[in-house]
């Protein structure tokens, strides 16, 4: 498995910034890279220059907490579910969901206008995915964070995370994500991985934004 965190172009040398970006995700792609997310620095030029980028992707891109991906991102997605081979490759696969946590500083360091529609959200989305994913067959998470150095953003997730399952009673306002969502037992049948969700391999399953 070969993930990413964000910022994997953009502030990038000339050798690959000079032809647009596309020299450093075709060899993330080459390179076999499973699933990466967004970083600042990825939203360093227009959103019509990042989605020529995710075009030449060969991989997905997962961008949980944003709000509005549709609209503005191609390629992107609520998570993505990998089937990842035993160490003797036999048929018992584990479906590992990837999910991305990013930090609301993001936004604030990007330039105006290269952010479209996009808005960072509340980390109560991490958790509900998590669900959603579980709910579609993954039974490993692995979440993707792209948080600013120094901020309370990793015990926020946690906080959402533990507070979601009501597994805790240390966390603060441990029922904020269930008021916030309105638990639900079960994910929407939209959101379960099916055949229309398959990208690039039969090993990726995506959950829509």
């Amino acid at each position: 498995i070969r993930v990413g965190v964000g910022d994997n172009f953009g502030l990038s040398p000339d050798v690959t910034s000079t032809f647009n970006d596309l020299p450093a995700i075709q060899m993330l792609s080459m390179m076999g890279f499973t699933v990466d997310t967004f970083g600042n620095h990825s939203f360093d030029n227009s959103l019509n220059y990042l989605n020529k980028i995710l075009e030449y992707a060969g991989f997905p891109f997962v961008a949980t907490s944003l709000v509005n991906v549709p609209q503005n991102l191609d390629n992107t997605y609520k998570y993505a579910i990998v089937h990842v081979p035993s160490a003797n490759n036999d048929k018992n696969a584990l479906p590992v969901a990837f999910i991305s946590a990013l930090d609301e500083e993001i936004q604030k360091s990007v330039f105006s206008g290269n952010f479209g529609t996009l808005d960072v959200g509340d980390f109560c989305s991490v958790a509900q995915t998590i669900e959603e994913a579980y709910n579609a067959g993954a039974r490993a998470f692995f979440i993707l964070g792209h948080l600013t150095a120094g901020s309370d953003s990793m015990f926020k997730v946690l906080n959402a995370i533990f507070s979601f399952a009501d597994m805790s009673k240390e966390f603060e306002d441990e029922n904020h994500c269930r008021n916030h969502l309105g638990f639900k037992e079960t994910a929407d049948e939209t959101n379960a991985s099916n055949d229309e969700n398959e990208i690039n391999s039969s090993n990726h399953n995506v959950g829509n934004c």
